[in-house]
């Protein structure tokens, strides 16, 4: 009507529901049974059910996915398809086709290399340990750290900050002839153009990232280190920020961080899986383990939760035995073991 101003409709995410018929269209069952005879629906979407994961919030003012915010062009997700035809990692094997299995074991190996002075509370062989963790089936190696002194000398600074893309050409030339993925890790501020701080930057096609953890808190350092580390990582494996549930691939300002969780949702989950090859309770065991070692009681008791959910899904039904009208059906006695 002429003289009225048409409000402008409230985003929001989507759904449990939506969320979930996504993955169900989706998601392909054979790559999400760790064994057979299990359930009617795929394992993933039994989790997804099951009530484990948080729905995802509406923004609030100044949130990533708020109005004017730098997530407002995440706001449409990436599907499981999307992913599979644009974003499928360059560096890994092409998927294989709809209703096979990889013939061949995955060839995955990331490197990690501090970058400049990371003494302190940066421990990188715990970083080694949960990447190896999280992104289950990958071999996981740490190489030699790069020195300040190097570091400055090859790199752009400004104010203290260390420029991402000088930190990624670096990355390129040191790239081992067997790498899939070079991570640098770093303790140095970090800064791009158009962002005066960032976590970390990914580059998919290059298979190289820089990720900082000089805005790490010391309270609860390394769980925030790990965070960082596998969110950004997970663009490296080309899935987008979520939207779908609370995930550690939500895109976050930096108040937004803290409150993320450490683990993927089923919808991300099902495209690592399907990039990896990996079975799904295997990686959680080895999740589990790693969140103990590091005392991070809160993402292993979410752990053991899954571990439940997924072996109780895929467990066979037993059989029940056919018994006379009106006579209890009793299982055959099995016989006796000769000493």
């Amino acid at each position: 009507m002429e003289g009225r101003v048409a409000a402008r409709r409230t985003w929001a995410p989507p759904t449990h529901e939506a969320s979930c018929a996504c993955l169900q269209k989706q998601v392909r069952p054979q790559q999400c049974r760790p064994c057979r005879g299990g359930a009617s629906e795929p394992l993933l979407v039994t989790a997804a059910r099951s009530g484990l994961y948080e729905p995802k919030a509406p923004p609030a003012w100044g949130d990533w996915l708020a109005d004017g915010g730098p997530g407002e062009m995440d706001r449409g997700g990436q599907t499981i398809e999307q992913w599979r035809q644009n974003c499928w990692p360059q560096r890994l094997p092409e998927p294989p086709l709809r209703g096979r299995r990889r013939r061949k074991p995955l060839n995955c190996k990331i490197y990690l290399v501090p970058l400049g002075d990371v003494a302190g509370d940066l421990k990188v062989e715990a970083l080694c340990d949960g990447v190896r963790a999280f992104y289950f089936g990958a071999t996981v190696d740490l190489l030699p750290a790069v020195s300040q002194q190097k570091l400055r000398a090859q790199v752009k600074v400004d104010g203290g900050q260390f420029e991402t893309f000088g930190c990624q050409k670096l990355l390129t030339r040191m790239m081992p002839a067997d790498a899939t993925f070079l991570v640098g890790v770093t303790c140095n501020d970090l800064y791009k153009d158009g962002f005066g701080f960032v976590y970390g930057e990914a580059n998919a096609t290059r298979g190289t990232g820089v990720f900082s953890f000089a805005q790490s808190p010391k309270d609860g350092f390394t769980r925030h280190a790990l965070k960082v580390l596998c969110h950004e990582m997970g663009h490296l494996f080309g899935i987008s920020h979520c939207i779908w549930w609370q995930c550690i691939m939500n895109g976050g300002n930096g108040h937004e961080v803290q409150s993320m969780p450490l683990h993927l949702c089923p919808l991300d989950l099902a495209k690592l899986q399907e990039a990896l090859g990996f079975d799904l309770v295997e990686r959680e065991r080895a999740l589990e383990a790693m969140w103990v070692r590091h005392g991070l009681d809160d993402e292993a008791r979410f752990s053991q939760q899954l571990i439940g959910t997924l072996a109780k899904a895929a467990a066979p039904k037993a059989t029940p035995v056919a018994g006379k009208a009106g006579v209890k059906a009793q299982s055959k006695p099995s016989k006796p073991v000769a000493k």
